[in-house]
């Protein structure tokens, strides 16, 4: 009774285990073994419960007087088929076993290849994307470095290397500004016509109302030309002291600005020009810049008719400007 109920357990618990297999398994294997497998599953299970029920009939219903020889002649006869059954299936299933060994290393390499693949357009999409895009941008700057001002790249993107080839272009185009800007300083005959390029030419970086240029020349700055929307000529030649509170701000810097200038000549009551400005012209905000070129001091004053009108990249922008201005200018000294 022990044998015939492990031997029961056995035949369920591959019953389970058979017919529970994955999907993928099935998908993998297919074609006739998997038909010839489910036959022979089929048929153990139909000769389990003839072997059950025969057998019950040769050993007889009464547990005090079982019929042993009966039942012992119909299992080594095998009169209900199933250990020859078990044979057969053991067979099919060694090879069912083997096909699924094959099948899962072709997966395997199956697999491997597709995340081979996978990577492969991967790397190939982000050379595309972003190295090549990158290596243009790297080439592009060469060229300008060679000398090529004012070349542009186009890229439709709208991401981070694409914010850097609009930050490329603009350099670029300043660049190309800044040669033409130099290259008509030299060629403009007076001061007068120096100042009037400075101003047109800076206004994509910072749009100024007025400039003034000032040179050094005993002890005092003279207001040599001036640039302007406005008539200002009764200015020309006027002087101011290097201790005005205005140019004091020069002494130790070499660009200062002013963002308030109302509240500046409030605190600085001998900033004359200031007050000038302010009450004559409506000037809010200044920004100083000292030049020192060829032994010759000059000072260079942006003024605007609004507050905190320079920001600091303007600042440092106007900055690399002021040893262009100051060749030019004192040129024609």
């Amino acid at each position: 009774q022990e044998n015939l109920k492990q031997l029961d357990q056995l035949l369920n618990g591959l019953n389970a285990s058979y017919y529970g297999r994955s999907g993928t398994t099935n998908w993998l294997i297919g074609g006739d073994l998997l038909t010839q497998n489910d036959e022979a599953m089929s048929a153990l299970q139909d000769r389990h419960q003839a072997f059950q029920s025969g057998f019950k009939e040769q050993i007889g219903d009464n547990p005090e007087k079982p019929r042993l020889e009966w039942g012992n002649r119909f299992i080594l006869n095998d009169e209900s088929g199933l250990f020859a059954q078990v044979a057969s299936a053991h067979r099919s299933f060694e090879n069912l076993l083997q096909e699924q060994k094959k099948a899962t290393v072709t997966f395997s390499w199956v697999v491997m290849a597709a995340i081979s693949l996978s990577i492969m357009m991967l790397l190939l999409w982000f050379n595309k994307t972003i190295v090549q895009r990158v290596i243009r941008v790297a080439k592009a700057c060469g060229e300008v470095v060679q000398g090529n001002y004012g070349l542009k790249i186009s890229d439709r993107s709208t991401d981070e290397i694409s914010g850097l080839v609009s930050d490329f272009n603009v350099l670029s185009s300043r660049f190309q500004s800044i040669l033409n800007m130099v290259s008509k300083l030299h060629q403009a005959s007076t001061n007068q016509q120096q100042l009037n390029l400075v101003k047109n030419e800076i206004s994509p970086i910072i749009n100024v109302s007025h400039l003034y240029w000032l040179t050094l020349s005993k002890g005092t700055y003279q207001i040599k030309t001036i640039a302007s929307d406005k008539q200002q000529n009764a200015l020309i030649g006027k002087s101011l002291i290097k201790t005005d509170a205005f140019l004091g701000l020069l002494d130790a810097e070499s660009q200062a600005v002013i963002d308030d200038l109302m509240t500046f000549t409030l605190d600085h009551k001998e900033s004359h020009f200031g007050h000038f400005l302010l009450n004559e012209l409506n000037v809010q905000s200044l920004m100083l810049m000292k030049v020192d070129k060829l032994g010759q001091q000059g000072i260079l004053i942006l003024a605007k008719n609004s507050k905190h009108a320079f920001s600091e990249q303007q600042s440092e922008t106007l900055q690399y400007f002021t040893p262009l201005f100051g060749t030019a200018f004192f040129a024609h000294d």
